[in-house]
């Protein structure tokens, strides 16, 4: 997240953080240009449990039509960071934009649900450990 944010902010970009887990979604930054020093924004996101994915993306659907009708924001990529441990159902969400999911995933034994969360909505899979050790984006992103 601190590489998007630092990318988005060099390069004079939009950025929307919108968080969910523990049964709430929130709009944590709404779309604008991030701060320079954006770690802050950053440490008031939580994870843990409960995870509204179907509802999560379901309101970015509804904020994008929003968006779309007041032609505004027109270029957009999402990053979705996720465990991939959800038993929600995605299948007909339809975000029509480029979509990069972000498989944070860190147990011992390895679901792998989240490669199935990018297939379903036609997205790129990546996993968080490409990102770590400084690692810039991948390529593609």
């Amino acid at each position: 997240m601190r590489e998007l944010a630092k990318q988005a902010y060099l390069e004079r970009q939009l950025l929307c953080v919108i968080g969910f887990g523990n049964d709430t979604i929130d709009l944590i930054h709404g779309p604008k240009r991030p701060p320079k020093h954006y770690l802050p924004t950053l440490n008031t996101i939580t994870a843990g449990g409960g995870t509204p994915l179907r509802k999560a993306l379901k309101y970015t659907e509804v904020l994008f039509q929003r968006w779309d009708s007041a032609q505004r924001f027109p270029e957009r990529t999402i990053y979705l960071f996720t465990d991939g441990r959800t038993n929600d159902d995605i299948e007909g969400i339809s975000l029509n934009y480029p979509i990069n999911v972000i498989d944070t995933e860190s147990t011992s034994i390895k679901l792998g649900r989240s490669k199935h969360i990018a297939n379903s909505l036609g997205g790129h899979y990546t996993h968080i450990s490409q990102y770590v050790a400084g690692n810039s984006m991948p390529a593609g992103l």
